[in-house]
């Protein structure tokens, strides 16, 4: 066992899943996020975008891993930017070993998304208090208690069709376990590259994916006009871009596909 002083600040799916990994395998983890959590670790409460508790509750940390994210999109800007601020500069307060950012995909400083321009500022923001900050940019993510696979999957089982959005550019879905598998690596060694950007073995497109799930059960999709109107598994979807694609950097073979994933998932809850 690695034994390893890791905070996870947020308690999203994320951050859960990161947290019962290093659990584990036997490090000891603390989770700050607003609201108590059922998970094997210690929680303290804190406030990413004031940074209140955060000094207190990374005190102490050897690996400080931030993965919050906003319920309320309208407030994911500043979760993004400020709560990457003020947690780089309480992991810089506490001295810990390594300071790990979880972001969007894409992040750039010119990006017409308010997340993903926030996500930049905060990237920048971390490395001017700590230069030596791994960032690590993920795609959408499906697996156990995902946004959009996992209500897809419980609608379609209902009987109910599958809301897609009309116009919706196509995504390259990384499975939550690899994902996790990728943060395991950047909490144990600095990756290759200060920022990583990772994508899914494939590019899918909403309808394209509705239409893999309606097909276990039966059922048909929805098309959706206007994106203010479509549900909350579709809202919270993040904005899709491209670029560099760097898991073979981080030698950590295979990536699931979502194919897979859907089989094993309907045999394992709906057998």
């Amino acid at each position: 066992m690695s034994g390893k002083r890791v905070v996870v600040i947020g308690a999203g799916v994320v951050g859960r899943a990161l947290t019962r990994a290093l659990h584990a395998r036997g490090d000891q983890v603390t989770v700050l996020s607003p609201k108590p959590v059922n998970l094997p670790a210690l929680w303290r409460l804190t406030d990413a975008v004031s940074g209140e508790g955060l000094r207190r509750g990374v005190r102490g940390a050897q690996i400080v891993v931030f993965a919050a994210s906003a319920q309320d999109p309208k407030g994911a800007d500043e979760v993004l930017r400020l709560g990457a601020h003020h947690a780089a500069a309480a992991a810089a307060h506490a001295g810990a070993e390594r300071f790990v950012l979880i972001g969007p995909v894409g992040a750039r400083a010119g990006n017409s998304a308010v997340s993903l321009r926030a996500h930049h500022e905060g990237t920048l923001a971390a490395r001017r208090l700590i230069p030596e900050a791994q960032t690590v940019r993920l795609p959408w993510l499906f697996g156990e208690g995902d946004q959009l696979l996992d209500p897809w999957l419980e609608r379609a089982r209902q009987g109910r069709r599958l809301p897609v959005p009309n116009a919706a550019a196509p995504i390259d879905p990384l499975w939550l376990g690899d994902a996790v598998r990728a943060l395991l690596k950047a909490v144990d060694e600095p990756l290759p590259s200060p920022v990583t950007e990772l994508r899914g073995p494939e590019r899918l497109g909403l309808d394209e994916l509705a239409e893999r799930v309606g097909k276990l059960f039966g059922v048909k999709r929805a098309l959706l006009r206007p994106w203010p109107d479509r549900p909350e598994d579709v809202r919270r979807l993040p904005e899709q871009q491209s670029g560099p694609d760097q898991w073979a950097e981080l030698g950590l073979g295979e990536r699931l596909k979502v194919g897979e994933h859907l089989e094993r998932s309907v045999k394992q809850r709906y057998a």
